[in-house]
This record gives structure tokens, sequence and C-alpha cells, in this order.
């Protein structure tokens, strides 16, 4: 699914993209927001964006009830960059080299983002991120 969110959620994009969803964040003007609309699914909390885009406004104000509210349908989670949304492909050995050494050390798999370059690893935050994603019933 494709989606852009407005600059009221942040957050939710970031974890949109954890899932694998390309999310779109605009921090842009209401008519932008509304053409982006016309080829994803609009996500905001702004009332009179909603009527105008004719979409529903995401009520919840916590993480974990966006996420249900928008009822995500499954994906490829951990594919797409947090940062940009770019898609995330196997890092090169020379990419890898730009971990800290602890990390190298107690790490052998990294990806990195094709488009800005964030390197990541399935280091603790990672599986805190999983964990969170199973427990709400969003991955398995």
């Amino acid at each position: 699914m494709r989606y852009v969110c407005d600059a009221m959620l942040g957050r939710l994009a970031r974890w949109l993209r954890l899932l694998g969803h390309d999310t779109l964040y605009a921090e842009t003007g209401d008519d932008e927001l509304l053409r982006l609309g016309e080829t994803r699914r609009l996500l905001t909390r702004d009332i009179e964006l909603a009527r105008r885009g004719g979409v529903p406004v995401i009520e919840a104000d916590g993480l974990q009830e966006q996420l249900l509210e928008v009822a995500p349908p499954p994906a490829k989670p951990f594919t797409r960059c947090t940062a940009c949304n770019g898609e995330l492909r196997a890092a090169t050995a020379v990419e890898a080299r730009k971990a800290p050494p602890r990390v190298r050390e107690a790490h052998s798999e990294f990806r990195a983002c094709d488009a800005c370059g964030q390197l990541y690893w399935p280091g603790t935050h990672f599986e805190r991120i999983r964990d969170s994603l199973c427990e709400w019933g969003l991955i398995e």
C-alpha cells in the first residue's frame, strides 16, 4: 500500500515504512497533500484537510492505536528506509565498514538504503520494534 502522511503523522509514517509500506511524509501545504493523495492513501489528523480530500481523520493519539486504525495490509517489514522511504538492500562490505567497530563485531548482516545511504543492522532496537509489531498483530 502507498501512503502519504501529513506533518502531524511523522511517527506513523516511520512505522508504516518499518512495515514495508511506501510512505511519504509531506510537510507541505494542503493542496500538495491532496495532489499526492490522488495516487496514495492520504492519512491526516487535520479535519478540514480530511473533509476536502474525502478521507477519514486519524482519530487515535497513540502510535499503536493509529497503526490499528489505519489497518495496513501485510507487507514486507524492514525493507524501507525509515529516514527517506528508500528501498533497502543488502549492504556491500564497504558500506558495512561504516558501522561502528563494536557493531561490526556483533553483527554480520547489514542493510543499506539506495536513496540516502543510511545503514541498518538487526540490533536490540530492531528486536524491540519487531516484538512490538508482533504483539500488535501487524507481523508474525
